[in-house]
């Protein structure tokens, strides 16, 4: 049981191009893994094949208690890794869960593998109208395939494209969004610094964003920026 829990995490581990998916936003794989560790710690408690670090000092723990216990410590540091990931992939904080998931493994797998992404309004107003497009197709797709006209392996192909397609586009704009906000919030500091107050005039592109503006605009019609 061991050896899946460690094979699925470094599967996922590897996996992580895609910062935000359409598919969902909890972890399964990780759930599963917290609470087969959940078993197992439960399972060497209660017939005693699991040694501690002081038994081992001590030289009181067998051969077998001591490679159950040394694996144990390699799937803990490989868990701690996987949720420092998944933690950047959820906009939460990487130190606080990778702490906690090294001392309380299991638990702290399951609870993380059940958080939602953390998202600021700008970012969920994004998810939302992409996860909505790709809802919206896989209904498509699936009544093509009750109406017989997709085979059962283009149904799964082609609903694997449309994720994937949202997907990219999804992380694409988020990006996009990203590298606004922080152009925003760096233009705010500047001059809330060095304006002293003074109201800022642009007429002609947005310093966030690049958007070609009016000389009659408050705000910039694209990313959102107060101009006046």
């Amino acid at each position: 049981m061991l050896h899946l829990c460690l094979i699925l995490i470094l599967a996922h581990i590897v996996d992580m191009d895609q910062r935000y998916s359409v598919e969902g936003k909890t972890n399964p794989s990780m759930i599963n893994v917290g609470v087969a560790l959940i078993f197992f710690n439960l399972i060497t408690y209660l017939v005693g094949h699991r040694a501690s670090m002081f038994d081992v000092a001590d030289s009181e723990a067998s051969v077998s208690e001591f490679f159950v216990g040394l694996f144990y410590l390699v799937i803990q540091v490989v868990c701690t890794v996987w949720s420092v990931k998944v933690a950047g992939q959820l906009n939460r904080s990487q130190a606080f869960w990778g702490i906690i998931t090294f001392i309380f493994t299991p638990i702290a797998l399951v609870v993380l593998g059940s958080k939602d992404v953390f998202m600021e309004p700008e970012f969920a107003a994004v998810y939302s109208k992409h996860k909505s497009d790709y809802f919206l197709e896989t209904i498509k797709l699936k009544k093509d395939y009750e109406r017989d006209e997709l085979t059962a392996d283009e149904y799964r192909a082609k609903l694997a494209l449309a994720e994937e397609k949202h997907t990219t586009s999804l992380n694409a704009e988020m990006q996009k969004m990203e590298a606004v906000l922080e152009r925003k919030h760096e233009f705010e500091v500047i001059a809330k610094v060095e304006g002293d107050g003074t109201p800022i005039v642009v007429t002609d592109k947005c310093p966030a964003c690049g958007m070609t503006l009016s000389q009659t605009d408050d705000v910039c019609p694209d990313c959102g920026l107060q101009l006046r």
